[in-house]
């Protein structure tokens, strides 16, 4: 039976973690702004189009 030993894996610091949340936090509220953008458009798209029909 082999004994498997765990990696020596080097301890993230505070600042680390900081800025993986930062990067997390922005590419969750970027892709939350360009939905809200691309469905703005849809909208106002789809309203002009109501608009010329009537």
């Amino acid at each position: 039976m082999e004994v498997h030993h765990h990696p020596n894996v080097e301890k993230k610091n505070f600042k680390e973690y900081f800025l993986e949340f930062i990067m997390i936090f922005l590419a969750v509220s970027m892709g939350f702004f360009v939905e809200n953008f691309r469905e703005h458009q849809t909208n106002k798209a789809k309203e002009q189009e109501y608009v010329l029909n009537i």
